[in-house]
């Protein structure tokens, strides 16, 4: 989480029609420098547009939304994204291991059957070995 920054200027709550001054732009705009990653368009770590208002004692976060969706990128953070990543990864192994046990099933049971021709195959086999030396034509 983004560490306090005090501005002087803070918003005031008289109606929704009210955009940020050039200095709490910039001040957003500088916030979201540190605690945004342009390359992976998310938030570091755990902060949010909520988060970077509290810092900057702005008490309009949907400003910082507003600047963050028109020059960094999306909204989420890295803690969220992972834990997406976690969820569906999860989901895919608990999937892939259910088609391993079903596989490892079926090699068990062809080993089975592998088992039981060779044991015939061996009977047989002995079989005529003993035709072959008693002279059987």
């Amino acid at each position: 989480m983004p560490t306090k920054r005090k501005t002087t200027l803070k918003a005031t709550k008289t109606n929704d029609l009210v955009k940020p001054t050039r200095e709490q732009k910039l001040s957003i705009i500088g916030l979201l420098q540190d605690v945004y990653d342009t390359e992976n368009q998310r938030y570091k770590g755990k902060d949010t547009d909520q988060a970077v208002a509290e810092c900057l004692d702005i008490t309009r976060w949907g400003w910082v939304s507003e600047i963050r969706e028109e020059f960094f990128g999306p909204d989420g953070n890295q803690d969220e994204q992972i834990s997406e990543k976690l969820i569906v990864l999860h989901k895919e192994l608990h999937s892939l291991m259910a088609k391993t046990d079903k596989e490892v099933e079926s090699a068990k049971e062809a080993i089975k059957t592998m088992i039981l021709c060779q044991t015939q195959a061996k009977k047989l086999m002995d079989q005529i070995t003993a035709w072959v030396k008693a002279g059987a034509p």
